[in-house]
Parts: structure tokens; C-alpha cells; sequence
């Protein structure tokens, strides 16, 4: 052979960007938790997790990423699915219960008010490519009113205006 030919296909290097986020896919730093147990079916609070990263699509068509609490202790792997366009999003999303009490990796984050949670990702192809993002959880309650008058009594009716 005198002559050699090599024919490859360059993939385009973009960092990528991982973050928490609403039903609309818009990134969300806090989430108003309203499932308590018992939960009921449909019921159940949920979270996404969005991963851009469009040099792993043409390797990977799925992630799979670890999401931890600060405070609970629960731990959950969750699998991030090639959306196209170099997007992976969890399907289903991640269910989200308060509770006192937690089972790692059974697939519900299970954690408690004001408990934040993490995900972490490093594109193995490109070590400076890490990314991370946190979401603080609030127990969703109802606000009380108490009206009392001058001497402390609760009076029975109340006129605003």
C-alpha cells in the first residue's frame, strides 16, 4: 500500500448544562413539595432533571446520574434519556415525598422540609466539562390568620374596612 486514507467524523465540544426543573422544563431553584404519606397515585409531587450535552448524544442515549439530599440521607440513581438535539431529560420524572424517613434507591426522593437536593455530572470525554445544580424543597403549608384584640381575646366576628 502506498497511500492510506482515513475518514472520521469531528463532534463538535460544548459544555454542558445540567439543572432542576418545573413541568415546563424552566429551571427552578426551589419546589413547594405537597405530598406527605400517605401518597395517593397521581397525587405525588414530581421534579425533572435536565442534562444539554451534545457531544455525548452520538455515544450515549442514556445517563445516568446519582441525585442526593443534605439532609434525609436518601440517594436515587435516576437514567436521563437522549431527547434529541443533544438534550436528555429523566422519564419518568423523579417522585418527591415528605417523609421522616427514607429507602435509598426504591426510586422516590424521599425528604424532608427544607432539605435541598444535588446532582452532579462530568462528561467523561472532556474532563473540565462538570456540571452540578441544587433545588431546595419547602413543605407546601397552609398559612394560619389569628386575630386577637388589644386585651388578647379572639373575637367571634371581625369587620376589616
Amino acid at each position: 500500500m502506498d497511500s492510506w486514507k482515513i475518514t472520521y467524523n469531528l463532534v463538535p465540544a460544548a459544555l454542558s448544562k445540567l439543572y432542576f426543573s418545573d413541568r415546563a422544563g424552566k429551571k427552578v431553584d426551589y419546589f413547594r413539595a405537597t405530598t406527605s404519606l400517605p401518597a395517593t397515585g397521581d397525587k405525588v409531587d414530581s421534579l425533572d432533571v435536565f442534562l444539554f450535552d451534545p457531544d455525548q448524544e452520538p455515544f450515549n442515549q442514556t445517563i445516568t446520574l446519582q441525585v442526593t439530599t443534605a439532609i434525609s440521607g436518601d440517594s436515587e440513581k435516576v437514567t436521563l434519556t437522549s431527547q434529541g438535539s443533544g438534550v436528555y431529560r429523566i422519564v419518568p420524572r423523579i417522585p418527591i415525598l415528605i417523609s421522616d424517613k427514607f429507602t435509598v434507591d426504591n426510586q422516590i426522593m424521599e425528604v424532608r422540609d427544607r432539605d435541598t437536593l444535588f446532582v452532579h455530572y462530568a462528561d467523561l470525554s472532556n474532563l473540565n466539562d462538570v456540571s452540578a445544580d441544587t433545588i431546595l424543597i419547602i413543605k407546601n403549608t397552609p398559612g394560619e390568620l389569628f386575630v386577637e384584640n388589644e386585651k388578647g381575646e379572639i373575637p367571634t366576628k371581625v369587620n376589616f374596612g
